[in-house]
Parts: structure tokens; C-alpha cells; sequence
């Protein structure tokens, strides 16, 4: 069984809490599906789509949800000799409203899966299977004036043979490496800072923001922002200073993680930030 479950417990509790007490016919603003077929992902292998749709006004979390809120969760579970690396969230939106900053997903969201079947369990049987049975609990918080919980079990046999993506009702951009011109690196001192740096004809400071991940042990003096992005000659920069706080790390070594979003729409790109405390800069090959 593989399962990702990124929430924060505390504001977890006090949100299903109130999400508990809300009155019935508030409970089903969120559907939910698996796509019937393997898809073939950018990053090469195939993946198992996970597919929300959402009704109009409401609103699900990425990983790291502001404010308040819960991101959805999803545990598949698959054949023998597969495995499921942890799903990829898209793009989200930023939701700033009555002084709160959240970060989500109006109208639908698609939760790719990267899956992989081990070359051990290729037998001749194996390889003449067309499909494999999958199983996924699913569960998530909506919010619209009021938050509910939801949760999910579905079942589906997935053909492997893969096919394109059902169009999804909002195309978004799933994040990717930096592209060459780009770069980010961590000042280690005290505090530490996160410098982010590109070339004026790359990236507009107007145009850029950044959305940390929540990584246990590390805590942006910014919170979840907005952080600032100034133009100094033919350079933009954004310095985001952080603590470190070793003895918090519970879930494994440290990492300074997060999303450059570049433009306003949900299609526009997106760069995935990864970095060790110690880490050398990091750029485009």
C-alpha cells in the first residue's frame, strides 16, 4: 500500500471539526475517479490518474494549504509487483482573501500517480495482461463559506496500455526542473536564505511567486508569503530567510522545498525548488 498524506495535525483537527458539524446536504460538493487507463507522463514511466471534479464556488488544497485546510489524500493499492511513487499535485491557485493566503484548486483537479511495475514480476502471464486492478481510498477537505470532509473507496480494473488524458475541465502545469538561466541556492547563516535568481528576459519580478512546501523542521521567517522578488540590474532575486529546527524533523532529513510560479494562469509554468540546508546552487544543466 502506498500512501501520501501531507496535513498539518493541528489545523487538521480543528478544521474536521468544524467540518463535522456542518448540515448534511453540504457534504458531497467533491466527486471522484480514477482515470480507466495508464498514462504516459513527462517525466517518462506511466502513472494512474486520480481525477476530482469540484463544484462551482467550493475549493480543495494543494500540499501545503496556507492559512488553514487539508490537502487530499490517497492510498492506492495495487497488484503484486507494483509500486506507486507519491502523487503530483499541480499548479494551484492562490486564494488571498479577508487577510488569509491558501493555496488550491477550483473546478477540478488531476492527482498524477507515477506507477511502475518491477521487472521481476514480468512473467509470461504478466506480460500478456492488458489491465490491473486498483484500489484507492481517497480522502479530502472542500471549503467554500464552511469546510466539509470527504472521503472516497473506488475500485477500478486500468487498461496498461496507455492512451492521452481525458481532457480535464482546467488545464494545469505540473511542476518541472529550472530551466536553463534559472538558479536557487541556500545561504547557510543565521538566519538561513533561500536565494532564488533569474535573468530579467526569463522573469519579470511582477510576474513571480513563490509557495513553500511544509517540511518538518523548517520555517520560512515569511510564512507562507507573499515573498519578494527586486530587479537589480539584469537580475530578478528573491531571498526568503528560514530557521532551521533540527529536533522538529520527525518525518526524515531536511529540506528546503517549494514552487516558483511564473505568469497568473493555472498553465503558465511552474519549477520545483529542492534543496539540503548544505547544498551548492543549484541552476539548469
Amino acid at each position: 500500500m502506498i500512501s501520501f498524506t501531507p496535513i498539518l495535525s493541528a489545523v487538521y483537527g480543528a478544521c474536521a471539526s468544524l467540518a463535522l458539524a456542518l448540515p448534511s446536504e453540504f457534504a458531497q460538493p467533491v466527486s471522484v475517479a480514477i482515470v480507466p487507463h495508464l498514462v504516459r507522463i513527462d517525466a517518462g514511466g506511466d502513472a494512474v490518474i486520480v481525477r476530482f471534479s469540484i463544484d462551482p464556488g467550493w475549493h480543495l488544497f494543494w500540499t501545503n494549504p496556507g492559512e488553514s485546510g487539508v490537502a487530499p489524500s490517497v492510498k492506492l493499492v495495487l497488484p503484486e509487483g507494483w509500486t506507486a511513487a507519491q502523487p503530483s499535485f499541480p499548479r494551484p491557485q492562490v486564494f488571498e482573501t479577508g487577510g488569509e493566503r491558501n493555496f488550491g484548486y477550483e473546478t477540478s483537479l488531476d492527482l498524477i500517480v507515477p506507477v511502475k511495475r518491477s521487472p521481476l514480476s514480468k512473467s509470461s502471464s504478466d506480460a500478456a495482461s492488458d489491465s490491473i486492478a486498483v484500489s484507492a481510498s481517497v480522502s479530502w477537505m472542500a471549503c467554500k463559506s464552511s469546510c466539509v470532509m470527504g472521503k472516497s473507496e473506488l475500485a477500478l480494473t486500468v487498461a496498461t496500455t496507455t492512451a492521452p488524458l481525458p481532457p480535464p475541465k482546467v488545464t494545469r502545469a505540473y511542476p518541472t526542473k529550472f530551466p536553463k538561466g534559472f538558479a536557487a541556492c541556500i545561504e547557510n547563516g543565521s538566519p538561513h536564505v533561500l536565494v532564488v535568481t533569474a535573468p530579467v528576459a526569463l522573469l519579470a519580478a511582477k510576474d513571480a511567486r513563490f509557495i513553500p512546501h511544509p517540511v518538518a523542521g523548517v520555517e520560512f521567517r515569511g510564512g507562507t508569503g507573499p515573498f519578494t522578488f527586486t530587479q537589480t540590474g539584469d537580475l530578478i532575486t528573491m531571498r526568503a530567510p528560514l530557521q532551521l529546527h533540527p529536533g522538529d524533523a520527525v518525518e526524515g532529513p531536511m529540506r528546503i522545498c517549494g514552487l516558483l510560479l511564473v505568469g497568473d494562469r493555472e498553465s503558465s509554468p511552474v519549477y520545483e525548488i529542492d534543496l539540503a540546508p548544505l547544498d551548492g546552487p543549484v541552476s539548469a544543466p
